[in-house]
């Protein structure tokens, strides 16, 4: 289900609750409902970490791709930047060969970010000198921008107001053609925001989308084409804004004051920015993907490779020709407005948070075990999102395991049937009250015990040595007098079979005196029909004699007849 106008959301698939996205993502933006992950869009930070371990691939970017086809077909003026990490992604030599592709897709002209690049990194170099911040926290990642904005409000001071190199590169571009559309390509998907916000950028896309137009457009790099530009020298050092420690790089001299640090990686990220207060003098160099930018969740570089993928970077900045002078930038509108943003969430009571926390199980502090199979890092922190609508109960994963197991135990338990459950050697795993009473077995508790010391398991052998699914057959136990259908079944993955033993006695019972009923019928029949038969017989013989006397009485009445008519003649 896609949310309209998101620029990152969930497909619906076949997401069903591993909270693999809300465990990875750093600001739990994801709420769970009918089992399916949906992005909280005011709480998001856009860094695409969950498009990144979905296992199910439900990943869905908003693509741009139609609005640059568009932009293409009516006007002749659009301009494409591209960050400088094409190099790693696409495994170029120079820009020339992207500019080609570019060019060939319909883009009038194409430019790298460097210049804005270059722009930025002066601009920072002035604030460095000046020393006035207790700290200092530059960023050309929006996703951290806005985890500060969102989430950490005490760092937002130490936030340098600098526009990204993208926006800059944009105004500068503008400056030349205000009617010229621009369209960014990156490895980025927090861009897409800031490009909306920043109102001089008419479209992004992703390297993945760029890749997938030129094969609909049937595009290729020609990698022999040479590129020998001669570069200044502060531009060439602006290329390497992708990678970690890429701006610290670009800045001439560094003031003393400052102890200057990296942070890739949203994790140790927000581990600073909580304890920024007890920082000082501290240079901050910050980005939402370990690695920078070249490692991007929508670059094209897989797994373990963004140490390659930065060496590729490295490559082509020092192949690059320098005229070792300085370009004079041109001065443009390098700020940004920033502005703290509050979540509008409802804030439990401690006591609406310890009747959530009940309703799991969790009566008692030790209760509480932190386990972040749910994707949050305390059970607090999902009741948070429980009353906050985010999360439901039964994303408890321990207590829904309880809770399967002691319904299941219920059943087994509270079965009319007897339930007896062995593994591959006949040992019992699992048998229910009823089972032992069928077999009037002393001790109930019989788990370990071997079957065979008490059971005839033959049949058990049959099923399994047969490679049959199930088996059913009838037995009777003398022990107490009970007819019992057994069915077995095998459980092959688990090198497991079991039995279900239904109690058929009385259906037994009521069928023995159904047969000997039959039996005594059928023999009253017999004698029925013995008796009958001699009566017939008898009747016959009488019959028999009187016909015969009466016969010869006719006869002679009538040959005395016809003697007298004779007689008269």
């Amino acid at each position: 289900m896609i949310i309209e106008n998101a620029l990152l959301n969930f497909k619906y698939s076949k997401c069903k609750d591993c909270y693999k996205c809300l465990r990875e993502c750093p600001v739990k933006a994801i709420k769970v409902k009918d089992s399916q992950a949906k992005i909280i869009a005011e709480r998001c930070i856009l860094c695409g970490k969950c498009t990144t371990v979905c296992p199910q691939n439900a990943k869905q970017v908003h693509s741009e791709v139609p609005k640059v086809l568009k932009l293409l077909r009516e006007y002749d003026n659009v301009i494409a930047i591209i960050d400088s990490s094409y190099i790693s992604s696409f495994n170029l030599s120079n820009f020339a060969i992207m500019e080609d592709v570019l060019s060939k897709l319909g883009f009038k002209q194409s430019y790298d970010c460097s210049e804005g690049s270059a722009i930025y990194s002066q601009k920072l170099n002035e604030i460095i000198q000046s020393g006035t911040y207790k700290n200092i926290i530059t960023s050309t990642c929006p996703s951290i921008n806005k985890t500060i904005e969102l989430y950490y409000h005490d760092a937002f001071k130490y936030l340098v107001p600098l526009a990204s190199p993208m926006v800059i590169q944009a105004k500068l571009l503008k400056e030349k053609d205000e009617n010229a559309k621009i369209v960014y390509i990156g490895p980025c998907i927090s861009k897409k925001l800031e490009a909306v916000e920043s109102k001089v950028i008419s479209a992004v896309i992703t390297f993945e989308q760029l890749l997938l137009l030129m094969v609909e457009k049937d595009v290729d790099f020609n990698h022999k084409i040479k590129d020998d530009t001669v570069y200044h020298s502060n531009i060439i050092k602006a290329k390497l804004f992708p990678i970690a420690r890429g701006i610290m790089k670009s800045v001439d001299v560094l003031n003393p004051k400052y102890e200057y640090m990296v942070i890739d990686g949203l994790k140790k990220s927000i581990e600073v920015l909580e304890n920024i207060e007890s920082c000082e003098n501290i240079y901050l160099e910050m980005t939402a993907c370990e690695f920078s930018c070249i490692n991007g969740p929508c670059s094209l570089i897989g797994n373990l490779e963004a140490i390659s993928a930065n060496a590729r970077l490295r490559k082509y900045v020092k192949s690059l020709k320098s005229t070792n002078t300085n370009l004079l930038l041109p001065e443009v509108d390098y700020t940004v407005k920033r502005t703290i943003k509050n979540l509008n969430e409802k804030m439990p009571s401690e006591e609406e948070i310890e009747e959530i926390l009940k309703r799991v199980g969790k009566h008692k502090f030790s209760d509480e075990l932190n386990c972040g199979a749910c994707g949050y890092n305390t059970c607090r922190d999902k009741a948070f999102a429980v009353f906050n609508g985010y999360a439901s109960s039964d994303m408890c994963v321990p207590y829904m395991k309880e809770k399967a197991e002691s319904m299941s135990f219920e059943i087994i338990q509270k079965s009319p049937n007897g339930i007896l459950l062995l593994d591959s050697d006949f040992k019992i795993i699992e048998c229910n009250q009823k089972f032992i009473e069928f077999f009037s077995l002393q001790d109930s508790f019989l788990k370990g015990e071997n079957a065979n010391n008490f059971l005839d398991v033959s049949k058990y052998k049959e099923v399994l040595s047969a490679n049959e699914s199930f088996k059913i057959y009838r037995d009777f136990i003398p022990n107490t007098n009970k007819h019992l259908e057994i069915t077995i079944c095998t459980m092959p993955k688990e090198k497991m079979v079991f039995g279900l033993y239904n109690d058929i006695t009385s259906s037994v019972l009521a069928e023995n005196e159904l047969n000997s009923l039959r039996l005594k019928t059928i023999n009253t029949t017999d004698e029925v029909i013995k008796k009958q038969m001699f009566v017939a017989q008898e009747i016959a013989s009488l019959l028999g004699e009187t016909t015969a006397q009466s016969k010869i009485a006719l006869i002679k009445l009538k040959r005395a007849l016809l003697e007298n008519d004779y007689k008269e003649e």
